[in-house]
């Protein structure tokens, strides 16, 4: 059964998805050049890693705590006005920080401050986003509007690291705080000229009683469909144990193991980035081959492995190829999974349940990197990239170990499921 139709591109004959794709790579493009930029001005401002540090916990701490509830807040409201309206406080917020930063007023609270604020803001974009896609596509088209928007944020982020970086070192931190303004701007006007149909919603007060009713039938509605009850907690364990590799373990294995620099672990990670364009560029035609699910388990499997592998590879040339494969099959997982929830669940519940789930996922990433952080002080970063490469590898092969996943699995494709109440 085909799990998509038509070509990857394809999509891009829907005018409003064209639209609105094109505002959100750009302003894409300007969050990645607003990450390093933020970062850079701290160092330049404190030269202290506790300040840096903490500017970053700005930008996640929100997505942790206040993604649950924004989510409810976003089901009661038009999609498109929150959009909207999100694109023009980030745009207000990063215009005042370009005229901070360029007058030089700019202090590390500040930078806290305004992180903090977009990220709020984001809280909010994020599950708008989500429900916006799925009613500008048609469901057969849901994996090519994911897929083409995966590669074009791993496209963005290699420029907008790169563009930000020579921006910065040319003309401050101002210019690429500038860049990310206009960018919100960019995507407030695609957002403003989409035609997307929004049925209207029964809606009672909005009283905190209600709020917390929303979010309760936001879990009820999530608990009703097979693939959030059974394969979301398969890819958090997933995810908890691989997280901890990227950018913590695998740096202090080429480093103090391998006795390789920066430029090799640069190398590796261009790597893993190719690997993750070439995935979310395959995902569509392998789908039609594969079906969703077993494409989930195959290719958690094999990040797993890549990841066990690279714990024993003694060459910097055989991580950075392992660094690839995982990269081409973590991107496979992540487009499937963001397809399968979009379709499973309704319309007038995503916003609230996308809001949970990504809260969920936000905390298992800090979670996974202080907890082996602090065991690799101990352990040998070897012997713990291999150990939680297999680890990753039994959550992919769950279905072996979980005989209800495994009926649910043969019975159906799991993005297509109806409630089983």
């Amino acid at each position: 059964m085909n799990e998509s139709s038509g070509s990857l591109f394809s999509v891009f004959r829907i005018r409003d998805f064209a639209i609105f794709f094109t505002g959100q790579a750009i302003s894409r493009l300007g969050d990645s050049m607003f990450t390093i930029a933020i970062v850079w001005l701290m160092h330049t401002l404190t030269n202290s890693s506790l300040w840096m540090a903490l500017v970053l916990a700005a930008g996640v701490i929100p997505r942790v705590v206040f993604a649950p509830f924004s989510g409810a807040f976003v089901n009661r409201w038009p999609k498109r006005g929150v959009m909207i309206r999100t694109d023009l406080v980030r745009f207000v917020l990063l215009t005042a920080l370009t005229v901070a930063a360029a007058s030089h007023l700019s202090t590390p609270w500040l930078l806290v401050l305004v992180n903090f604020l977009v990220s709020i803001a984001g809280t909010f974009a994020s599950p708008a986003y989500v429900v916006l896609q799925k009613r500008l596509v048609p469901e057969d088209q849901l994996l090519q509007a994911n897929s083409v928007s995966q590669t074009a944020l791993n496209i963005t982020q290699v420029l907008g690291f790169a563009v930000g970086g020579t921006l910065i070192g040319w003309l401050g931190a101002q210019t690429a705080f500038a860049v990310d303004a206009v960018s919100f701007l960019c995507s407030a006007v695609t957002s403003g000229v989409i035609r997307v149909d929004e049925p209207a919603q029964e809606r009672g007060p909005l009283t905190g009683t209600n709020l917390l009713l929303g979010i309760r039938n936001g879990v009820r509605v999530a608990l009703q469909f097979p693939l959030v009850r059974m394969l979301t907690p398969v890819l958090l364990a997933y995810t908890f144990f691989v997280i901890g590799v990227e950018n913590l373990l695998l740096v202090q294995y080429i480093a103090n193991t391998l006795h390789r620099g920066s430029a090799a672990v640069g190398a590796v990670n261009a790597c893993m980035a190719i690997g993750e364009l070439a995935g979310s560029l395959s995902v569509t035609a392998v789908t039609r081959r594969v079906p969703m699910p077993r494409l989930l388990v195959i290719n958690m499997m094999i990040t797993g492995l890549c990841v066990s592998l690279t714990g024993v590879m003694p060459w910097v040339a055989g991580i950075a190829v392992l660094s690839a494969v995982g990269g081409f099959c973590m991107s496979m997982v992540n487009v499937a999974f963001f397809t399968s929830i979009q379709k499973a669940i309704p319309s007038e519940s995503l916003a609230t349940v996308w809001g949970m789930v990504g809260s969920v996922f936000t905390v298992v990433v800090p979670m996974g990197q202080l907890v082996f952080g602090a065991i690799g002080e101990a352990v040998a970063p070897g012997r713990m990239i291999a150990i939680l490469g297999l680890c990753a590898a039994v959550c992919g092969a769950a279905p072996v170990w979980l005989p209800a996943l495994r009926r649910q699995m043969r019975s159906q494709h799991l993005q297509t499921m109806r409630p089983s109440l």
